[in-house]
C-alpha cells in the first residue's frame, strides 16, 4: 500500500511539472510528500547553471551557496530531491 501511495505522488509530481512553473513551486512548497522526499528549489543565474551542467558542484550545499555569489539575474530554477 505504501508503494502505491509513493507511486501516486511521484506521478502527481510528473504531471505537475507539465503544468508550469507556478504549479511546480506550489507543489514543492505545499506538499507533505515533496517535503518528506527532500524536494527543494533554488533560483540560479545563467553562470551558476552552466557550472552545474559542467559538474562543478559536488554537493547541493555548494550549489545553494553559489546561488548567492553574485548579483546576476537568477532566472533559472533548479529542483532537487533526495
Amino acid at each position: 500500500m505504501v508503494k502505491i501511495i509513493k507511486n501516486y505522488f511521484w506521478l502527481e509530481w510528473q504531471n505537475t511539472k507539465r503544468q508550469g512553473l507556478d504549479k511546480v513551486l506550489r507543489f514543492i512548497d505545499n506538499n507533505d510528500w515533496a517535503d518528506k522526499n527532500g524536494f527543494e528549489k533554488v533560483f540560479v543565474s545563467h553562470e551558476v547553471l552552466q557550472r552545474l551542467f559542467k559538474g562543478k558542484f559536488k554537493t547541493l550545499q555548494e550549489l545553494n551557496e553559489a546561488s548567492f555569489e553574485n548579483d546576476q539575474e537568477k532566472k533559472y530554477l533548479v529542483v532537487t530531491s533526495r
